[in-house]
């Protein structure tokens, strides 16, 4: 057995994450032959094989299994360890407590080695600004507009609600779908206490169409899983869950309809300034959902 490098340990990590050589390459910040060349060089130090596909998708071999475990405490290992000599150093990053409004907002963050001192928290919409209010959050990543004279806001990314249904659906042949469709339809989505319900209900109230809304539930992770097993369900959801992570067994559908675009932005007390750790959150989530920024 050859050695291999930890960035080969960490590109692994990740894509065993993500299933996805497109998104784990976005993600890492590095082309997809790149990743695919340092998989087959760590494939090739250890011997085995550690995916393999199956139809135009991957998964994990059995060896691949038993690696991703070690391989996660290999890097957690790691990450203590250096973590634990900044006491010695000087160089200790204060702890950023930051809450998101969905947690697919923050899965490009998670294994960003200079976001280790960030304390990521899902929450409601108005429990974050209610949160930076009294301190105990630093910022927040929320929909935007804030209606808030003590909070500022930075821009980061636009997304579209978009339709979603199982590939084995009689719907997924359709190239787009209207809302007046839809809503004849039986539809998953988050329960009435979350933003984006409220914007979809708005949307329906406008245009005086009557959801049949089947299925409530508290994430969008959910309503995709209904959705996997139910082919006659349809999820309303934003098209940004879809990019942080791979949905194998559903197809999205272009809504006809002109619907309410969603902004989505960084949210902070008026009077604070943006730390070093939260301009580099800034930086990967323009990053990751760059694509859907409207042009100034």
């Amino acid at each position: 057995m050859n050695n291999f490098t930890f960035n080969q340990l960490r590109y692994f990590y990740k894509l065993a994450q993500t299933l996805n050589y497109r998104i784990a390459a976005e993600q890492l910040f590095i082309s997809q032959p790149s990743l695919s060349r340092q998989i087959q060089v760590l494939e090739k130090a250890l011997g085995v094989a550690l995916f393999k596909k199956q139809g135009r998708n991957i998964v994990l071999t059995n060896a691949g299994q038993e690696f991703v475990i070690h391989a996660g405490q290999i890097l957690r290992a790691i990450h203590n360890a250096t973590q634990s000599l900044e006491k010695f150093t000087g160089n200790a990053k204060p702890e950023i407590k930051v809450g998101f409004a969905e947690d697919h907002f923050f899965y490009p963050l998670m294994n960003e080695p200079g976001l280790d001192n960030l304390k990521m928290q899902e929450l409601m919409n108005d429990e974050i600004i209610t949160k930076i209010n009294s301190r105990e959050l630093d910022a927040g990543v929320t929909f935007l507009p804030v209606e808030d004279s003590s909070i500022t806001s930075q821009y980061i990314f636009s997304d579209n609600v978009v339709a979603v249904v199982a590939k084995n659906s009689p719907l997924s042949s359709l190239v787009e779908i209207s809302m007046t469709e839809i809503a004849k339809l039986k539809i998953a989505t988050l329960s009435n206490k979350f933003y984006f319900r409220k914007l979809l209900n708005r949307y329906f109230q406008n245009h005086l169409i009557f959801p049949n809304y089947q299925f409530e539930l508290s994430s969008f992770g959910s309503c995709i899983d209904i959705v996997q097993q139910n082919n006659a369900a349809i999820a309303l959801i934003p098209k940004s869950v879809l990019a942080a992570k791979h949905y194998p067994n559903v197809v999205p559908l272009k809504i006809n309809s002109r619907i309410l675009k969603i902004r989505i932005g960084l949210v902070y007390l008026k009077e604070s300034q943006l730390t070093p750790t939260l301009q580099e959150m800034l930086t990967v989530m323009v990053k990751q959902f760059g694509n859907n920024r409207e042009k100034s």
